[in-house]
């Protein structure tokens, strides 16, 4: 049921019930009411009559509550007898639906729904009644035998009417209470039953002296005083209960429960939409805090917020301007007014509450639903009274428990001191603590395995980090399942777990079962992703601290994430020994970036046929502060494994870029290229095209006048990615080059597969061109192949004249060496070429200061 009207929503039930009323009622009149005459003879009841009758009745009622919703009982039954004896059916019919639309739209401002709803009830019931009254169930319906058959039918249709409105509202609000439904039956019969007997002695009288009926004025006066007076009673035993249920609740231990159940009563109770309290609180000390509390319960379920900063304040504000329980208006001009309009609420009882020092908040009742829209005087004192009685508990339960909330406090304050907000696992220092506990405690000595998700940035980039969060909650429950009662598992940061295990024994089993746990896939916000963990163990001997431990554990994760992640390492000295030689060059790495200590050593790349400069290849050295220069295999491997080759090449682009720009103008060829290498960390990073053309841009330098070289590491990375980078920097019109070409086991497939314009011969081709027939054909099938593919080739390492002769007698273009020259500034290059870019090819290449 709750599903139906979630789905489509609370009216949709009504209107359906509705439809089905009208149907009914159209389906009956149709059938069985054509034709028929009053059922007594001689004399009818004007139209006019019965619709100024059914006005009346319907537009003084008792209502008897349930939720939002009253079942209102008046004098129906009286014209409805009336009209079923004296009228023709559709005259009776029409009679009704004119007077109770009427009074139900304009005297009892029914919404449209209802009105609907209740016209269409009262249609169908009636024409029911009239239709087994025309049907003759009985010869003479003014002989008694008549009137107890009518005063049952009469009673049998008033309960079909209840259960009608029983269905709808259990549709709209959830099932109705067997004691209330029972209530409304019993006191419905009892309505019904007498109105029947009032209606009868009306048509009694009726028929032999109409005027007559003015007498039963005062007898109809008392028997809905009566029905009134019944409600009321009722109304007033409920209020007291409800008082009294209040007053026990609030002195219970659970203070703060206790009114989180009678706000919820309470909106029954008075027929509100929301009911909520606002709690001021202060701590032990009376020092406020800057927020307020708002707890209650709305239509759409429970309310628990805290509000802070200026909304706060105004709350405050408004808790000290009012001075007795009112009914406020949310139109009005007054503090109170312009807080229900914040709250989204309509008129409301609103009342303050108010401690021996202080406020202690606001309680709030509104938007009054049912069969009475306003709150009344007699509302408003009982709202009173459980204000005040909802203050004083809240004073008492301040004092008395003040100690108790602090040292609650107290306790929620050391747990999350020592424990992950995220994973609700212990954390380093609660880890480290264990650790050494365990230490002292045991001779057998304990293990830990230190555990790193893999590539979890890429989970936090592609999915967001909500998701990464949940990524690692899951991870984190997966660990602490494949535990031990004995271990402890603890999130030292990030992606960055550790376990304690107690038998040094079972470590090797316990972090297995772990690194498997972690490969199955993960649902993560319905997406299925799987990732990997590297973990690293450490046995204690006896001798280290819980953080050197903890340290060798870590040492040892990062050895197998070197090694191919998802795995598992064990630490040794060794592997220490590796460790720190590595951070230190990471970290000596990271002081050449910020101190400028990276420098490039230009080598000519000279045109074979004209033995003239063409271009310059851009080779990275660094200056280091420590170790004087440094070449690039020293580095250029730990620096991409750490990502720290980004900010180098992408500052060796720049420079080259530049250094290009000031190349052609002081050595006068505005032709002369420059050829710089990329690694494949750098060629996969999204946007390189971009980058690479920004600084070119900068440069005044057009993209022919840059070679991006690229090795068969980066071709080994077939990816989608990387294809659309390289073909991106392509048709912006940046060349690229093959570097080493040859030495790869698949050169070929490479070329056919990558859109590359210049083939790098490598040094050991060039070294054979000369050394015999087998090494001559290898070097000119290269150059064949180039050709064949409109592919320009550079020749590397050409050291003697006879290699540079034999190339350029197999037409290849250019080549670079020690022959022509070696490595230079470009200071050195500018002032040793300024006059001519000829180079020397007679082994005795030009004197310069290589780097």
């Amino acid at each position: 049921m709750e599903t139906l009207r979630t789905r489509v929503g609370p009216a949709a039930p009504v209107w359906v019930t509705t439809a089905v009323l009208v149907a009914g009622t159209v389906v009956i009149a149709a059938v069985a009411l054509q034709g028929h005459e009053p059922a007594v003879e001689g004399r009818s009841m004007p139209f006019w009559a019965l619709a100024a009758a059914f006005l009346l009745v319907e537009s003084v009622v008792v209502h008897i509550q349930f939720r939002r919703e009253s079942e209102s009982f008046s004098l129906f039954e009286v014209p409805l007898v009336l009209g079923l004896l004296f009228a023709t059916p559709f005259t009776l019919l029409f009679s009704m639906i004119l007077g109770t639309g009427l009074a139900l739209r304009f005297v009892r401002h029914q919404t449209p729904l209802k009105l609907a709803f209740n016209v269409a009830n009262l249609a169908f019931y009636t024409v029911t009644m009239a239709a087994i009254v025309h049907l003759h169930v009985v010869d003479d319906v003014l002989e008694p035998r008549g009137w107890a058959t009518v005063a049952v039918l009469v009673a049998v249709g008033a309960m079909i009417n209840v259960g009608a409105i029983s269905v709808v509202i259990t549709l709209t609000e959830g099932r109705v209470e067997r004691s209330q439904l029972r209530l409304w039956f019993e006191f419905g019969l009892l309505v019904s039953a007498a109105n029947a007997s009032l209606g009868l002695l009306a048509s009694l009288i009726y028929e032999r002296q109409p005027l007559a009926l003015l007498l039963l004025l005062g007898p109809l006066a008392v028997v809905f005083a009566s029905y009134r007076g019944f409600a009321s009673e009722r109304t007033r035993r409920q209020k007291v209960e409800f008082l009294y249920e209040s007053a026990q609740a609030l002195q219970e231990d659970k203070v703060h429960a206790a009114i989180n159940t009678l706000l919820a009563q309470a909106r029954q109770m008075f027929r509100a939409e929301s009911a909520e309290v606002v709690l001021l609180p202060a701590l032990a000390t009376g020092v406020e805090t800057e927020s307020v509390t708002i707890m209650g319960h709305r239509s759409d379920g429970p309310l628990l917020e805290t509000v802070e900063g200026a909304t706060g304040a105004f709350i405050r504000d408004v808790s000290e301007h009012i001075e007795r329980p009112a009914v406020v208006d949310p139109n009005g001009a007054d503090l109170t007014s312009q807080y229900l309009t914040e709250r989204h609420m309509g008129a409301a009882m609103v009342a303050g509450l108010e401690g021996e020092h202080r406020p202690i908040g606001i309680l709030v009742i509104g938007d009054r639903m049912g069969g009475v829209f306003s709150f009344t005087d007699e509302d408003l004192r009982l709202f009173g009274m459980l204000a005040h009685n909802m203050a004083t508990a809240l004073e008492n339960d301040r004092l008395e428990n003040a100690l108790g909330r602090l040292q609650e406090l107290e306790g929620r304050l050391s747990h999350q001191a020592t424990h992950d907000a995220l994973t609700g696992l212990a954390n380093r220092a609660l880890f480290l603590e264990e650790l050494e506990k365990a230490q002292q405690r045991t001779e057998k000595g304990v293990a830990v395995a230190f555990l790193d998700l893999d590539d979890f940035k890429l989970v936090n980039d592609s999915m967001g980090h909500v998701a990464g969060d949940a990524l690692l909650a899951a991870v984190a429950r997966r660990i602490r399942a494949r535990l031990r009662p004995s271990d402890l598992a603890a999130r030292l940061g990030g992606d960055e777990f550790a376990v304690l295990v107690h038998n040094v024994d079972e470590v090797q089993k316990v972090a297995e079962r772990v690194l498997t746990a972690v490969s199955e896939p993960f649902d993560i916000l319905g997406q299925t992703i799987r990732v990997q963990c590297s973990i690293g163990v450490a046995i204690a001997d006896g001798t280290e601290r819980a953080v050197d431990l903890l340290r060798n554990a870590d040492v040892a994760m990062y050895a197998a994430k070197e090694t191919g992640k998802g795995r598992l390492t064990t630490f040794s000295p060794e592997l220490h020994e590796q460790v720190v030689s590595r951070q230190t060059l990471r970290s000596e790495l990271r002081h050449a970036i910020e101190h400028d200590e990276f420098r490039i050593a230009y080598q000519p790349i000279v045109d074979l046929g004209t033995n003239e400069i063409a271009g310059f290849e851009a080779l990275l050295r660094w200056q280091s502060s420590n170790h004087g220069m440094r070449m690039p295999s020293d580095f250029i491997a730990e620096a991409e494994v750490s990502g720290l080759i980004l900010p180098i090449e992408r500052w060796l682009v720049a420079q080259a870029a530049c250094d290009l720009r000031q190349l052609r103008r002081s050595l006068g060829h505005g032709d002369l290229f420059m050829t710089v290498n990329l690694s494949a960390r750098h060629v996969n990073e999204p946007g390189i095209d971009e980058v690479v053309l920004g600084i070119l841009r900068d440069n005044d330098i057009e993209p022919g006048g840059i070679v991006v070289e690229l090795t068969e590491t980066v071709m080994l990375d077939r990816s989608d990615a990387l294809l659309g980078s390289l073909l991106a920097l392509r048709e912006a019109g940046v060349r690229l080059a093959f570097d080493d070409f040859g030495t790869g086991y698949s050169s070929l497939q490479y070329l056919r597969q990558f859109p590359v314009d210049i083939l790098k011969m490598a040094q050991p081709f060039v070294e054979d061109i000369d050394d015999g027939a087998t090494g001559t054909a290898l070097g000119e099938a290269i150059l064949m192949v180039a050709a064949a593919l409109d592919l320009h080739v550079v020749a590397e390492g050409i050291e003697q004249p006879g290699q540079a002769a034999r190339l350029r007698a197999a037409s290849c273009r250019y080549g670079q060496g020690f022959l022509f020259a070696r490595p230079a500034p470009i200071g050195e290059i500018e002032a040793t070429y300024g006059s001519s870019l000829e180079v020397a090819s007679t082994g005795e290449p030009r004197e310069l200061t290589a780097i």
